[in-house]
């Protein structure tokens, strides 16, 4: 039988982490050591948005994630009808930045002209037909939803009720609409977001 050398690690003690990555409510923390304390930073996309410090890794990410809770309940408290500001929009494309594909890209730089998109020339310049749009543009309305925590309901009425978030309601009921109205928090939002 042959005899087996302990492990160089037995007996000391693990090391100390030093940096942490992480995602919470959608943005990217990230946190490490500086100096004898400990920063953080959230990005949205790549933006910088909050700083934090602590005295551990664990300390500068909650003080991270107490700054962007304050955040969702602020701007929840000024919400009117369930309709998300251009601010949360904006903040909700740069989480999203990621995930916006050629078509939706084309309707917010559509929208830079103002809150009507032509879906044809939106088609023109992304490729793919009406249905996909139609499709991109309801998944986006669900990740705002989420990213913004508004429920939406389950169901035949979600793709609707996603819809209603970004897009005027008679807008939302037909479906075969060439001329695309969306809310003008969206459009001004849009602009915002393309301007960064």
């Amino acid at each position: 039988m042959l005899a087996t050398k302990p492990h160089r690690s037995a007996g000391r003690p693990a090391p100390i982490r030093r940096s942490l990555d992480e995602t919470y409510r959608y943005y990217r923390l990230i946190a490490g050591q500086r100096g004898d304390g400990f920063s953080a930073v959230a990005y949205a996309g790549k933006t910088s948005l909050f700083t934090g410090s602590g005295s551990d890794l664990e300390g500068a990410l909650d003080d991270l994630k107490s700054q962007i809770d304050r955040n969702y309940a602020d701007h929840l408290s000024r919400r009117k009808d369930n309709h998300p500001s251009p601010d949360e929009l904006v903040l909700a494309f740069s989480l999203l930045s990621e995930k916006i594909n050629d078509r939706v890209q084309s309707v917010l730089e559509a929208l830079t002209a103002g809150c009507e998109v032509s879906v044809q020339q939106v088609l023109r310049r992304s490729g793919g037909d009406h249905e996909i749009l139609r499709r991109d543009i309801a998944r986006l309305a669900r990740s705002i939803a989420a990213i913004l925590s508004i429920s939406l309901p389950k169901g035949p009425a979600n793709t609707s009720a996603a819809l209603d978030l970004i897009m005027e309601p008679s807008c939302v009921a037909d479906e075969a609409e060439e001329i695309w109205t969306f809310r003008r928090a969206f459009s001004e939002a849009a602009k915002k977001y393309l301007a960064e």
